[in-house]
């Protein structure tokens, strides 16, 4: 478990930092990390999530600007928590239930991250959301929802329990 989720995070973290700034289109690249940690969030917990998003976001603060050190570590373990919450009260079996998830975790982690980046300021805020994270979610909840459905396609029929197995 723990190996298939560190891989998860590496592979996650690798797609983001090189071919994620080649998939953008109108201002928006999907974001890897997030549709693999809201995977493992509802997979495995929020103490795994947890652990998870507070590595790969440290690992991303490791390559932006000192000022924002922490930052995505905080954010997005924050984001693991709140999904991993919903582990077992999620009816996991529908994929838009779980795209809802994914985008929700996605639009909050977006929007404490550019609270804080921008220190408060709310008109730089909303443009930062309008401009950046409407793309990006739209990209993200598309991705999400293709890979889930090839993840759970078998012999005809659509069965989202093969995406968390117990």
């Amino acid at each position: 478990m723990i190996i298939r989720a560190v891989g998860l995070v590496l592979l996650s973290f690798l797609l983001q930092s090189t071919i994620a700034e080649d998939l953008t289109l109108y201002g928006g690249r999907p974001d890897f990390i997030i549709l693999v940690l809201v995977y493992l969030s509802l997979a495995y917990g929020s103490m795994t999530g947890m652990i998870m998003g507070f590595s790969v976001g440290l690992l991303q603060d490791f390559y932006g600007p000192a000022s924002n050190l922490g930052l995505n570590a905080l954010c997005k373990t924050l984001i693991c928590f709140g999904v991993g919450l919903g582990k077992d009260g999620l009816y996991r079996e529908n994929i838009l239930i779980l795209l809802s998830v994914l985008c929700a975790g996605m639009l909050i982690h977006d929007a404490l991250f550019f609270l804080i980046d921008v220190g408060f300021d709310a008109e730089v805020f909303f443009t930062m959301m309008w401009r950046r994270t409407t793309p990006s979610l739209v990209y993200t909840g598309i991705l999400g929802a293709v890979l889930a459905i090839a993840l759970v396609y078998r012999r005809g029929t659509i069965d989202a329990k093969r995406l968390f197995p117990e």
